[in-house]
C-alpha cells in the first residue's frame, strides 16, 4: 500500500499516507517520527517554492580574434533578483577565470532596473557558454552574452534565455 502512496500521491499527501499508514501499525515512537518527517517534507516544500531558474546562452565562438567573454544581466522588474551563480565556461563545462566581476559575490542581489556583468579572457580555439542562476524566477532577467576581440570589439553575441 505504501509503494502505491509512493507512485501515485504528490509529497505532502505521500507523508500523509505513510503517517495514517503508521498510526495504525507502529508505535509511538515510531508515529513521532512520522510526524517529524511529515514537517521535513512540509519544511523542504517551502523551500522549493523558491527554486532557481536558469538564464543561459551559448555556446558562442567568434574565431582567432575571440580574446575577452562578456555576459551582462539585467533586472528589469519592480522586485530585486538573487544571483545565487554565474559562470562563464568552455563547452566541456570548464569554467573560465573570471577577471571583471560587477556582481560581486553570489548570492549576490541584483535591485530592480539595474544591471551587472563578468567577463573572463578566452581561448581563441573553442566556445563558451554564460550562465546565471536566479531566484525567484527570470521572468524580468535579460542578458547578453557577447566575444570580443583584443581591442574589445564585439565580434559576436548570443541572448540569454
Amino acid at each position: 500500500m505504501l509503494e502505491h502512496c509512493l507512485q501515485n500521491l504528490h509529497a505532502a499527501a505521500l507523508v500523509t499516507c505513510h503517517c495514517k499508514l503508521g498510526r495504525s501499525r507502529l508505535s509511538k515512537v515510531q508515529s513521532i517520527r512520522c510526524g517529524l518527517t511529515a514537517l521535513a517534507f512540509l519544511i523542504g516544500a517551502g523551500t522549493a517554492a523558491q527554486a532557481t531558474d536558469v538564464l543561459s546562452g551559448g555556446p558562442l565562438y567568434a574565431g582567432i580574434g575571440q580574446y575577452t567573454a562578456v555576459c551582462y544581466i539585467f533586472n528589469g522588474g519592480p522586485d530585486s533578483i538573487t544571483l545565487k551563480g554565474m559562470t562563464l565556461a568552455s563547452v566541456s563545462g570548464t569554467p573560465a577565470q573570471l577577471t571583471h566581476n560587477e556582481c560581486g559575490a553570489t548570492p549576490a542581489t541584483l535591485a530592480p532596473n539595474v544591471a551587472c556583468g563578468i567577463a573572463a579572457r578566452v581561448s581563441n580555439s573553442i566556445p563558451y557558454t554564460c550562465r546565471y542562476a536566479i531566484s525567484p524566477d527570470k521572468v524580468n532577467a535579460r542578458g547578453v552574452m557577447e566575444m570580443r576581440d583584443i581591442s574589445g570589439v564585439t565580434l559576436r553575441n548570443a541572448e540569454l534565455r
